[in-house]
This record gives C-alpha cells, sequence and structure tokens, in this order.
C-alpha cells in the first residue's frame, strides 16, 4: 500500500509467493521499515502529533539532565564532605598532639605559642569549611568562630570582617525560618563581640546600632544577667554619643532588670 513504488511488491505474483511463505513458515522477501523511515513516515502522517511527542520527549530528556546533575552535585557534595572530615581529624589530632594541659612546667612565652598555634589550627579548620561552599548554618558557625580566634589572635581587622558576615548570615537564616536558638546565641555573640572591639575599628554610630540590635535581642531570650550587661553597654553608648536622654532610659531599664533578677545573680 505504500505510495514510494520501491516499497511495493512488484507484481501480485510476488505478494502470492510471500503469502504462501508465511503460511508455510517459510522466510518472507518483505521487510519491516527501519526505525527512522518509520518516524518520518508518522511524521508525515501526523505533524502536529510528532511535535507534541517531540516536545515531550525534549521536555523528559531535560528533566532527566537536570536529576543526573543534581545527582553528580550531591555526590561531589558528599566527596567535599569527606575531605572536610578527613582534615578535621587531622586538625584534631594536631591539636590534641600539643600539651598545653601541664603549660605550668613551661615558660609564659612557650605557653603563649603553643595556645596561638591552637586557635590558628583551629581557625584553619573554619576557613576550609568556608571554601567549601558550607551550609548557611554552617557558614555561620564557621565565621563566628572564625572571628572570635582572629580576636583572640589579634588580628581584629579580619576579626570584625567575619563577625559581620556571621551576623549577616544569621539575619539571612531569620528572614527565611523562623531562627532556632543556636541562630539567635550565634548572632547575639557576634554582635557583642563587634560591639566590644577595640577603639577605631568601628564607628561611635555603628556601635550605637550595634548595641541596639544586641539589646532587641537580649529582649526575647531569657531574662538574665547578659541581658542587663547589653542594656548597661547600649546606655554608655548612648552616652558617650551624646544621647543623654535616651542613655538615662536605658540606665532606668537596665536597674528594673537587675531588681528583676534573683539575688545571687544580681
Amino acid at each position: 500500500l505504500s505510495k514510494n513504488p520501491k516499497d511495493r511488491y512488484e507484481n501480485a505474483g510476488k505478494l502470492r509467493d510471500d503469502l504462501e511463505a508465511f503460511i508455510e513458515g517459510r522466510p518472507i522477501a518483505a521487510r519491516r521499515p527501519s526505525y527512522l523511515r518509520w518516524v518520518a513516515q508518522a511524521i508525515h502522517r501526523s505533524p502536529l502529533t510528532a511535535s507534541l511527542i517531540l516536545g515531550l520527549l525534549a521536555v523528559v530528556s531535560i528533566t532527566i539532565g537536570c536529576l543526573w546533575n543534581n545527582h553528580q552535585l550531591d555526590l561531589r557534595r558528599q566527596i567535599r564532605m569527606q575531605q572536610l572530615f578527613e582534615h578535621s581529624e587531622m586538625t584534631l589530632q594536631q591539636i590534641t598532639s600539643l600539651d598545653i594541659t601541664n603549660t605550668e612546667r613551661l615558660d609564659e612565652a612557650t605557653s603563649v605559642e603553643l595556645r596561638r598555634t591552637r586557635l590558628r589550627l583551629i581557625g584553619q579548620h573554619y576557613q576550609r569549611w568556608l571554601e567549601n561552599d558550607a551550609e548557611p548554618m554552617q557558614s555561620l558557625v564557621a565565621l563566628y568562630h572564625l572571628g572570635d580566634i582572629e580576636r583572640l589572635l589579634g588580628d581584629w581587622d579580619s576579626a570584625i570582617k567575619h563577625l559581620r558576615q556571621a551576623a549577616e548570615v544569621s539575619r539571612q537564616i531569620a528572614n527565611r525560618q523562623k531562627p532556632n536558638d543556636q541562630v539567635l546565641l550565634l548572632h547575639r555573640s557576634a554582635l557583642r563581640l563587634l560591639r566590644d572591639s577595640p577603639e577605631g575599628f568601628l564607628s561611635l554610630s555603628e556601635r550605637c546600632d550595634i548595641a541596639q540590635e544586641s539589646y532587641r535581642l537580649g529582649t526575647i531570650g531569657q531574662k538574665d544577667f547578659i541581658q542587663v550587661r547589653d542594656t548597661v553597654s547600649l546606655a554608655g553608648l548612648l552616652m558617650r554619643n551624646q544621647s543623654k536622654s535616651q542613655a538615662y532610659k536605658y540606665y532606668r531599664i537596665a536597674n528594673e532588670q537587675l531588681d528583676s533578677l534573683q539575688s545571687n545573680a544580681a
């Protein structure tokens, strides 16, 4: 029935011979069209249906490609996590190999250098996390501890940079979801270290803003002596900033907070 003569029997006799061969179970001359020819014929008969099928196949192919790509990303992430774990183990071994438990047997300079070496090793550990596209929560932990270590080592330029980044990451986490206790704790701790940094690294107005944010966060958590310290720090910075009425307001709040604490804590 093909329109192309080359695809039909030459005559009725050829057709009869093939029919008899088929009935008798012998090989026949007719052959199925190739897959490509079948596809071409199908497209020619119904171009709209063929277009829909090809579009569906393209969507399926893209979806499979995306899933495969995500699978490969997960594999690479797992490899990176394994490398980080091995690096952490190595760092831990290096740290524990430093005997700083009996520092009274060492001179002061050697003891201080041992502790600084230990801090630097821990700092390298957290820096490695940041270089390997850690998750936001992991980045927050690494940034805060890295800033705290740099503060202890006296590198305040880097410390303030990382503490600012830690505060920003914690704000981003809080904007996407309700922050948990760990996020709030790290955020408040980063703000306090920034607020209490040495003179010359932050402007007085920036310190006041940081102290105000720390105070607001302190009112969310449990009432404790640290909350009173945050209030007093804010009042002191406002006093230095020539905002005396505001400063007196927070000094009064601090007194009220002290009165609400237990006598032993006060």
